[in-house]
């Protein structure tokens, strides 16, 4: 269970501490379920779905941690998604 913490859980709420203010309440509310729960993938899928559908651009810090997860956790849908819709979406 540590590792998991270590690896995936900490990453990833530091992810979603990274761009809260590019999702609502209830969207941070179905991230923190899933992290809650252990289901890394689906809270990251989910991060992603909610980011993609957003017109607001996310920080290049929040993008590179995203990359970075995503690469750790071997989610290669979802790391094609974040370096094509997301990446378009960073601020500069």
């Amino acid at each position: 269970m540590q590792d998991n913490w270590d690896e995936f859980e900490k990453p990833l709420r530091q992810l979603l501490g990274q761009v809260k203010n590019n999702l609502s309440g209830s969207e941070r509310k179905e991230i923190e379920e899933y992290i809650n729960g252990n289901e890394f993938d689906a809270a990251m899928e989910a991060l992603v779905d909610f980011l993609a559908e957003k017109s607001e651009p996310i920080s290049k810090q929040a993008l590179a941690s995203a990359r970075k997860l995503a690469t750790a956790m071997e989610l290669t849908s979802e790391l094609k998604r974040i370096n094509t819709v997301l990446a378009g979406k960073s601020a500069c």
